[in-house]
């Protein structure tokens, strides 16, 4: 599936190295960094308002939902910080992971 949406012009880069948010968030961990929240695009998206999800819905850009997810699970928000601040900012965005 990742082959075929790269064919399409959108290559899921480092999709292998870093298949989801829970590997990006080891990654910055292991560069050093003492905090690191993150949220898949599709996480974010689920907790969007029901108008805005229908709007999203009307471009069809993919013929495959699953194809729209897997770009959406690959992809996420992330804030990593150097001190113990980063869990106060993440939780002022009011967004869950």
């Amino acid at each position: 599936m990742a082959q075929n949406i790269s064919l399409r012009g959108c290559p899921l880069l480092s999709f292998e190295a870093y298949p989801d948010c829970d590997s990006q968030k080891q990654r910055y961990l292991e560069a050093t960094w003492e905090t690191c929240e993150a949220i898949s695009m599709q996480d974010f998206y689920d907790g969007l308002p029901e108008e805005e999800k229908s709007r999203v819905a009307k471009i069809e850009w993919l013929d495959e939902i699953e194809e729209w997810k897997m770009i959406q699970q690959h992809y996420c928000f992330i804030l990593a910080t150097k001190d113990a601040e980063g869990r106060k900012l993440w939780a002022n965005l009011k967004i869950s992971t």
